[in-house]
């Protein structure tokens, strides 16, 4: 049996992009927080931005992708592209990935 689409007239979010944007939009930004109710931020991790800027490099957002990309280096303190010898290699390794991505 065929089933109707809803009949509601809102935009339904489908596709990589666009989900991946709402879920990042409904996920308070640990960088930007100005000391309010720190229990409910979330931390993503490498692998969180490793997918946002591979599927935004391969839809040609690549502008995007390089903002993402100084938000993930900003977030596990990698400073002007020079990670100290302390940093996760899981950290370099995502960068690295990010980096081919958007290239």
């Amino acid at each position: 049996q065929h089933q109707q689409p809803p009949s509601s007239t809102a935009p339904i979010l489908v596709g990589g992009v666009p989900t991946a944007q709402r879920a990042w939009s409904l996920c308070i930004d640990s960088s930007s927080s100005s000391g309010g109710d720190k229990k409910n931020m979330i931390q993503f991790d490498t692998s969180s931005y490793e997918y946002f800027v591979t599927i935004l490099s391969q839809s040609l957002r690549c502008e995007d992708a390089l903002s993402y990309l100084d938000r993930m280096k900003r977030d596990f303190g990698i400073i002007d592209n020079a990670a100290s010898l302390d940093v996760d290699p899981s950290i370099v390794e995502s960068m690295i990935v990010c980096l081919v991505a958007i290239s």
